[in-house]
């Protein structure tokens, strides 16, 4: 029997995770990040963790200016401060976690802080239909997962938040 998701230890990326520097050009960052077909990237600076570039960081800049000129710089436009959650979190609490956050993705933690990877809305929402997809709800064996509560509940809150 295959395990369905109920904590972060299952969903996400946790390996093969790419990290860029703060002082990157964007457009060499956006360039890795396309390379990597990757939305998000952790921004390191002398080797720590210092914000988050998302797919929404380079959308925000390209409307701000007429192009991705090579003079800006990843901390520029990257997301901080950085947030994070421990791995073992459970589903229902990371996604309360993105939307009071306002984040599309979170960087997932050991518990002695070290990164272990990063969970995306797109995770988060995969896990849930895994989760709740065998549910039965009606006399003709389809589950609407939509219309679970808690899920639901977390789609609602995060269309209003605009992330």
């Amino acid at each position: 029997m295959i395990q369905k998701p109920t904590t972060l230890n299952h969903v996400g990326t946790l390996k093969d995770l790419r990290f860029v520097d703060s002082d990157e050009s964007l457009l060499n960052a956006c360039e890795m990040m396309k390379l990597s077909d990757l939305n998000q990237m952790p921004v390191t600076e002398d080797e720590e963790i210092v914000g988050m570039l998302t797919a929404s960081d380079v959308a925000r800049a390209l409307n701000a200016c007429s192009g991705l000129e090579s003079t800006i710089k990843v901390r520029e436009v990257m997301t901080v401060p950085v947030r994070t959650l421990p791995l073992g979190t459970s589903l229902m609490d990371a996604a309360r976690a993105m939307i009071d956050s306002k984040s599309s993705a979170l960087m997932l933690t050991h518990p002695d802080a070290r990164v272990a990877g990063i969970v995306s809305i797109d995770d988060l929402l995969k896990a849930f239909v895994a989760t709740y997809k065998d549910k039965k709800t009606d006399e003709l064996g389809h589950f609407d997962w939509l219309s679970h509560l808690p899920v639901r509940q977390f789609i609602d809150e995060l269309a209003n938040t605009g992330i």
